[in-house]
């Protein structure tokens, strides 16, 4: 007898080594053996077109199917499997890049994963399919305990195909799956009965829909389906779908017939949204958040136009983009309220026609984009934790205070009166460098401007005259020192011309401002650029004082010159760059009172063939900063470049920015779109930075070229907008 069983046990050791069992197969005969039930293990071994009926289509032969079978598909290759009935099994296990195609035997026939075996019950690994896409509906259920967790695709196409389970969470989708309800696939696909929940999209998987009926199903709020943060909900179809209550992941409406407006008082949740193709308007009252990025392509349009005040949250956790190619619009019954202490970044001119909350965060827009209020709208809840850092339009004839700061520093606003004319606008921006860096030249009577920031206030429609009223806070006077502002009598507002000095000064310290923080306002104005805080004599620091900073070229030497007046230490860094916009320390000097009465230089050595901007960056013992002009040396004396255009769209004239190696003229040729010319100028540069007065008001909106030709007849061009 103890033979025996060694021998039996011998040919039983011969026969697992000649059997090829893949990791999942041997898992799945462990857990088979260590049940109490035996259990089979069947392989699908077609490919192309075969019956799931026939027996011999598996391996081993399925000739007694049971309700615990095990159904392995791994062999690589694109199936279709007809003939599908009405069957209950254990399990359905894909893998190894393989595609499997249900064709039913007839309409309605329902394939049941029970489950009953330790283990996911219906499992399609990434790469693999798992399609139904005959004219018979089939339809694939998951039974109570059971579960399907996928990782690969799955298409339903060609009849009412339906996908559910009997448990919340009972079908798992985790990236990267992609579940397509495709043509002919008509209805609710995870039904519109049963258990709530039942179908869960995880971060990263995706559910296209090109047919059908609204996946969510069920009557708010309950849904057959739900999409989790990260999620990907791509709309391909004429579709009227659910948003009153609803909570999505990212949302894509890709389809050119699309048209709904969307109604509710029920909150809505969404994470990005994209319009890519079709209109989408949200009539909502219950409130909208709005947690990632908004993107509208050319053509599409995304409206936001309740009839009574409904609010819109941009309240995401992380910074949130938000840019129009096409339409995106506001009306005056939508609220909108900042509320994402990462921020959001306006990426595209807006207009808003209510009260906008600036709750929490800063509203970044990026140059050239300006982030407009309509006559109706205004700033509310405006802080140091929460403004817009960029360029700001207000419309109509109201007074306002432009809600602007800087990030890093804090909100420094900027108001003007009420203008006279409901068609007027206005711009407004602040800036946080020295308004020293835009002249260091001075009308009679003026002693100084600010080393640390100034404002761009500009009229871009109507003619009104209005007050201005610029402020200092703790943020832009460096926590409230006294160095800052020292002598309120002494204190003005002084206007650059937009062109070499600061032109003219104005102005009166509204009650209750003190060397901390406060206000000043100049009544009356009518000429607009850039406005600064400044001083009629010496006290005021603001900070440090710049004398002059200058330099020439000479052979591959680069020589800078500048003199300082300080009352006490200052560190000094010079700054050099190639595009005049990111610059870098080249040398650091340290200097105290006495030394700062005499000049100072560095000498750039051997410089390459280019243009080179310089400029000076001065950190007095206080750790307070400010900057000089820049200056640019150019690698030919003979040679000039253009380096900017103010403002971006022009309403009735505009500063041409031209840095020149030394005196010389040019001529200025203004073209139309069809080469035509329209304009002509000289003008006659001096080394350094010219700004270049345009005169524009009589021009035709439009798109227009300028070519700025030295005198060897070389252009240099630049596009130019009149609005």
């Amino acid at each position: 007898m103890t033979y025996f069983f060694f021998f039996l046990k011998n040919i039983l050791l011969e026969l697992i080594k000649c059997i090829r069992f893949t990791p999942i197969y041997l898992a799945l005969l462990f857990f088979s053996t260590a049940t109490s039930q035996a259990q089979t293990i069947y392989r699908w071994n077609k490919t192309g077109a075969a019956s799931w009926m026939t027996d011999i289509n598996w391996t081993p032969s399925r000739t007694n199917p049971a309700a615990n079978d095990i159904l392995v598909f791994d062999n690589g290759a694109v199936t279709t499997l007809e003939n599908v009935p009405v069957q209950t099994v254990g399990q359905i296990l894909i893998s190894n890049n393989t595609t499997i195609n249900l064709q039913a035997d007839v309409a309605g026939n329902v394939l049941t994963v029970a489950g009953n075996v330790p283990g996911v019950d219906l499992e399609i690994l990434a790469g693999s399919a798992l399609n139904c896409n005959g004219s018979n509906s089939t339809n694939i259920f998951v039974a109570a305990g059971a579960t399907a967790n996928i990782t690969g695709d799955m298409v339903f196409s060609g009849a009412a195909h339906h996908l559910d389970a009997a448990d919340a969470a009972g079908i798992v989708f985790n990236s990267p799956a992609t579940f397509i309800q495709d043509a002919g696939c008509s209805g609710n696909v995870f039904t519109a009965t049963g258990t709530a929940n039942a179908v869960i999209f995880n971060s990263g998987a995706t559910f296209i829909q090109k047919a059908g009926a609204n996946p969510f199903a069920l009557t708010q709020p309950l849904s057959k389906v739900v999409f989790d943060k990260g999620s990907f909900f791509k709309v391909q179809q004429l579709l009227f779908l659910s948003f009153s209550g609803r909570t999505y992941g990212n949302l894509e409406i890709n389809y050119p017939g699309f048209n709904q407006v969307a109604t509710g008082v029920n909150p809505l949740t969404l994470q990005d949204l994209t319009i890519t193709q079709g209109t989408l308007s949200f009539t909502f009252t219950g409130g909208i958040n709005l947690k990632g990025n908004v993107y509208v392509a050319p053509g599409a349009a995304l409206n936001f136009n309740p009839a009574v005040a409904g609010p819109l949250y941009f309240n995401g956790t992380a910074l949130q983009n938000i840019t129009n190619s096409g339409t995106l619009s506001f009306n005056n019954q939508t609220t909108v309220h900042i509320n994402n202490a990462a921020g959001i970044k306006i990426n595209s001119d807006l207009t808003f026609n209510n009260i906008v909350y600036f709750d929490a965060g800063i509203a970044l827009v990026p140059n050239p984009n300006i982030f407009t209020f309509g006559s109706l709208a205004s700033a509310s809840n405006v802080s140091n934790n929460s403004f817009i850092d960029g360029m700001v339009k207000k419309e109509g004839n109201t007074a306002f205070t432009f809600p602007v700061g800087k990030s890093g520093t804090g909100y420094v606003p900027v108001k003007i009166s009420a203008p006279a004319l409901p068609t007027d606008a206005y711009t407004a921006e602040y800036r946080r460098t020295g308004a020293v860096a835009l002249s260091n030249n001075y009308t009679a009577g003026l002693d100084h401007v600010s080393g640390v920031d100034y404002w761009v206030v500009n009229r871009s429609r109507g003619t009104s005259a209005v007050d201005i009223t610029l402020y200092w806070t703790n943020e832009s006077s460096f926590n409230g020192a006294a160095f800052y502002i020292n002598n309120i009598s002494k204190l003005v507002i002084a206007h650059y011309d937009g062109n070499t000095q600061w032109d003219n000064f104005g102005g009166t310290y509204d009650a209750g401002s003190g060397f901390a923080a406060g206000s000043i306002t100049w009544n009356n104005v009518n000429d607009f650029s850039a406005f600064s805080l400044a001083s009629i004599d010496v006290t005021n620091p603001l900070p440090v004082k710049l004398i002059y900073f200058d330099g020439i070229k000479q052979g591959n030497k680069n020589i800078l010159g500048w003199k300082v007046d300080c009352a006490t230490s200052v560190t000094m860094n010079v700054e050099k760059s190639t595009d005049g916009i990111n610059f870098f320390s080249i040398k650091k000097i340290d200097a105290d009172a006495e030394q700062c009465l005499y000049t100072l230089n560095y000498t750039d050595e051997l410089p390459v063939a280019g243009t080179y901007y310089y400029r000076l960056k001065m950190t007095d013992a206080n750790n307070k900063t400010s900057y000089s002009p820049a200056i640019v040396l150019l690698a030919k004396k003979s040679s000039f470049t253009v380096t900017g255009l103010m403002p971006n769209v022009i309403s009735s004239h505009a500063i041409l920015n031209v840095a020149a190696a030394q005196n010389t003229i040019v001529g200025v040729v203004l073209n139309d779109v069809n080469g035509c010319t329209i304009q002509r100028y000289r003008y006659s540069l001096h080394k350094g930075i010219n700004g270049l007065m345009l005169q524009l008001s009589n021009l035709p909106g439009g798109v227009y070229f300028l070519n700025v030709i030295d005198p060897d007849g070389i252009p240099q061009t630049m596009r130019l907008i009149k609005q």
